[in-house]
């Protein structure tokens, strides 16, 4: 895929973990939004406008081994009129610890409606 490729990595605190040692699935969720946050922040956006996120699931595969440092590697995998998707894989080393995928369409608040990508937006997500 010749989409832009974004990688977060994050350290694991003790309150990431549940009662059984095992990282809270919430966390994961977490992780996935931050590496999200991060990659927008580099797509130009007019001030009238917002990203919703109006679909995030995410696949759990393994439960991490030492889970101290998890990496996220993030990449949009569609690209539509006024949304885009991000496909996710959080790893532990090289194990796949869960993998999402975060919907994502541009809105214009005022109106209560979608609003078009600009070229430029485009071309940052390709």
């Amino acid at each position: 895929m010749s989409a832009p490729r974004h990688s977060r990595e994050a350290l694991l605190r003790f309150a990431d973990r549940d009662a059984m040692g095992h990282v809270n699935s919430l966390k994961l969720a977490e992780l996935i939004e931050d590496a999200r946050l991060d990659f927008l922040a580099g797509i130009p956006q007019a001030p009238d406008v917002e990203w919703r996120l109006v679909s995030l699931r995410v696949d759990f595969h393994a439960q991490p081994v030492a889970a101290r440092r998890l990496v996220t590697r993030s990449v949009v995998s569609r690209i539509g009129n006024s949304s885009f998707d991000m496909s996710h894989e959080i790893f532990e080393d090289d194990l796949l610890v869960a993998s999402g995928l975060s919907v994502l369409v541009q809105v214009d608040p005022r109106k209560g409606v979608s609003s078009a990508l600009s070229g430029a937006q485009k071309s940052c997500l390709t």
